[in-house]
C-alpha cells in the first residue's frame, strides 16, 4: 500500500484558544502504520547546507528495508544528515501501528 500523506495547514494545535482547526478522516486498513511529526522532524540543515525534503523524509520512513524499524533509528537517520547531536528546531514523533486483532 502506498504511502498517503494527510497535511493541515494552520497554528500549532493547542497554541492559541479558540482557534478553528482543519480536520479529516481516512480508513487506515490493518498492517497500516501512521507516523505524526512536527516539522522539526524533516526542516534539517544537512552537512552539505542544503535541506532535507519532506519527500526524501517521507522515502525514509516508508522505504520497507526499515518497515520494522523503531523511532530510534529515524532520529539516527536526522542526525548522520545534519552532522550534530542536536537539532535546530523541536522535533516530535510518533509511530502508532494498526494490527488485524
Amino acid at each position: 500500500v502506498p504511502a498517503r500523506t494527510l497535511r493541515t495547514k494552520g497554528m500549532v494545535v493547542g497554541s492559541l484558544a479558540g482557534v478553528p482547526y482543519e480536520t479529516g478522516s481516512c480508513e487506515v486498513p490493518p498492517g497500516s502504520r501512521l507516523f505524526i511529526f512536527s516539522d522539526g522532524a524533516y526542516e534539517i540543515t544537512k552537512k552539505d547546507g542544503g535541506m532535507l525534503q519532506f519527500e526524501e523524509f517521507l522515502s525514509h520512513l516508508t522505504d520497507a528495508t526499515h518497515s520494522n524499524h523503531d523511532l530510534d533509528h529515524t532520529i539516527s537517520f536526522a542526525r548522520n544528515l545534519s552532522g550534530r547531536p542536536n537539532f535546530e528546531d523541536d522535533v516530535s514523533i510518533i509511530k502508532v501501528e494498526f494490527h488485524d486483532h
